[in-house]
């Protein structure tokens, strides 16, 4: 997993690593970013954000709290 900045342009596809706020819309954490959120965070004048990109192997935060759960629930 990479976790850090990185220019909005070069987010498309990554995952929002915490939640944002410009103008009159929001970006949630864990969410992916799409090419209408980049437009949009450029249009705000956002230039980076904090994102992650999962590797091969990785497991999203999501699924990993589904298969905990599970696994606590028996």
């Amino acid at each position: 997993m990479k976790f850090g900045p990185v220019p909005v342009e070069a987010a498309l596809g990554l995952i929002a690593a915490h939640t944002i706020k410009a103008g009159g819309a929001t970006l949630r954490k864990g969410r992916t970013i799409l090419a209408e959120t980049v437009a949009g965070l450029e249009a705000e004048g956002v230039r980076d954000l904090v994102a992650v990109a999962l590797e091969p192997g990785d497991v999203g935060e999501d699924a990993a709290a589904e298969t905990l759960a599970r696994h606590l629930a028996g």
